[in-house]
C-alpha cells in the first residue's frame, strides 16, 4: 500500500508539470532530480570505495541537463565536454600520490553526470520537439505501465529468475508481461492519440512501446548491477516503498534516448 501511495502522489505532479509547466520551469525541476539522483549515484560510489569530486558532479549534471532541455549549439556542447574533461583531468592528476585512485574517482564523477545528467536531459530535449508534450506522457505510460505489469505477473506467476545474480526478484513471465504490455499501450496511442507518424500508426507506435521498454529493462538490470556492487538494497531512503530517486528512475534514463532518437531521427 505504502509503494501504490508513493507512486501515486509522484506521478499526478509528474503528468502536471509534463503538461502545463513552462519550458524553463520543467528544466529547472529536471535538473533538481537529476542532482538527486547523481547525489545517491556518488553514495554508491563511496560503496565502492571511489571518492569522485562531488560539487564538480553536480555542476556537470545540472549543465548536461540545462544544455540538452535548453539546447545549445554544437560548438557550446563541445565546449562543454571538452572543459568537463579537462577539469577532471587536471583534479585528478592534482594528487600524484594517488593517480591510481584518482583517475578512478575522476571517471567516476564523468560517469554519474553523464549517467544522470545526459540521460534525463533527453527528456527536456523531447518535450521541445512538437508535441513534445505528448512524447513525454508516451514515454512515461509506457515505462509505467511495462513496470506494473511486470511487479504484478512477476510477483504471482514469476518462476524462472531473468538475472539471478544482479537482481533475484525479477522473472522472465515478468519481462515477457511487461513487453506486451508496452507494446499495447503503443498500440493504444496509435488508436487514441494524435501523434505523428507515417501511415500506420498502431504498428509504427505498438513497435515504439516495445523498444522502449527493452530499454526500460536495461535501465533497471543497470541498477541493480550498481548496486550488487555497491552491496546495497536500494540507491536510497527518500521515497517509501520505492527505495531512493535511482530506484524509481532507472528505466527511464535508459527508456528517453529510445524516444528521442525516435522523435529527432523521423518525427521532428
Amino acid at each position: 500500500m505504502k509503494r501504490v501511495a508513493t507512486a501515486v502522489a509522484l506521478a499526478i505532479p509528474a503528468l502536471a508539470v509534463v503538461v502545463w509547466a513552462p519550458q524553463w520551469l520543467f528544466t529547472i525541476l529536471l535538473a533538481a532530480l537529476a542532482l538527486l539522483a547523481a547525489h545517491e549515484f556518488f553514495r554508491l560510489g563511496q560503496a565502492l570505495a571511489i571518492a569522485p569530486y562531488r560539487l564538480l558532479g553536480f555542476l556537470l549534471t545540472a549543465v548536461f541537463v540545462v544544455a540538452l532541455a535548453l539546447p545549445l549549439d554544437g560548438q557550446a556542447w563541445v565546449g562543454i565536454l571538452v572543459a568537463a574533461w579537462l577539469v577532471l583531468l587536471v583534479r585528478a592528476l592534482a594528487q600524484p600520490e594517488r593517480i591510481g585512485p584518482a583517475t578512478n574517482d575522476a571517471a567516476f564523477t564523468l560517469l554519474g553526470a553523464g549517467y544522470c545528467g545526459l540521460l534525463l536531459g533527453l527528456i527536456g530535449a523531447i518535450r521541445q520537439f512538437p508535441m513534445g508534450d505528448l512524447w513525454v506522457l508516451f514515454l512515461l505510460a509506457v515505462v509505467w505501465v511495462g513496470d506494473i505489469a511486470a511487479l504484478y505477473v512477476g510477483r504471482t506467476w514469476g518462476r524462472h529468475p531473468m538475472a539471478p545474480r544482479v537482481s533475484p526478484k525479477k522473472s522472465w513471465e515478468g519481462a515477457i508481461a511487461s513487453f506486451v504490455a508496452a507494446i499495447l499501450v503503443g498500440a493504444a496511442c496509435g488508436v487514441w492519440v494524435a501523434l505523428p507518424t507515417h501511415h500506420r500508426p498502431i504498428i509504427e507506435l505498438a513497435l515504439l512501446g516495445g523498444a522502449v521498454n527493452i530499454g526500460a529493462q536495461v535501465g533497471d538490470l543497470v541498477e541493480s548491477l550498481l548496486k550488487r556492487g555497491a552491496k546495497v538494497k536500494d540507491s536510497g531512503t527518500l521515497l517509501p516503498g520505492h527505495g531512493g530517486i535511482l530506484d524509481r528512475i532507472d528505466a527511464l534514463l535508459f527508456a528517453a534516448p529510445v524516444v528521442w532518437y525516435y522523435v529527432a531521427s523521423f518525427r521532428r
